[in-house]
């Protein structure tokens, strides 16, 4: 029988994903402030074009745990970076085909989600640092 982790990397998932929303939230705002709303669009959409599929790979990969599933997580890890690429190359397309933005913008906004995905982590994670 599977079983679902209630603690551990599964719990860090909301608070990862919310502290992406409020940075993502922050940037935003800078950028309507310091330019218009298109711009500010284009961020926001850049943004949310890497952190919805990283947080839907979070939670795939890390919905088991147990030493006995070891070949299923590898399973799942390799599963969802296929889904995760094809979901980003998806909401990205869409976005440069039918929604007018600014594309350095967009593509700079892209950029910075990605670079959030590696820092949050480590600074949610603080308590543990040595």
């Amino acid at each position: 029988m599977l079983k679902t982790q209630k603690k551990g990397p599964l719990a860090l998932i909301p608070k990862l994903l919310l502290s992406q929303f409020l940075a993502a939230a922050v940037i935003t705002t800078i950028v309507w402030l310091a330019m218009d709303g298109r711009s500010a669009k284009s961020a926001l959409l850049g943004l949310l074009c890497g952190m919805l599929p990283h947080s839907i790979f979070a939670w795939y990969v890390f919905r088991f745990h147990g030493a006995d599933q070891v070949q299923l997580i590898l399973k799942s890890i390799y599963r969802g970076e296929a889904i995760k690429f094809f979901l980003v190359a998806l909401l990205v397309l869409a976005v440069l085909k039918f929604v007018a933005v600014v594309h350095w913008i967009f593509i700079t906004a892209f950029s910075v989600a990605l670079l959030l995905q590696i820092l949050i982590p480590i600074l949610i994670n603080y308590d543990n640092w040595d």
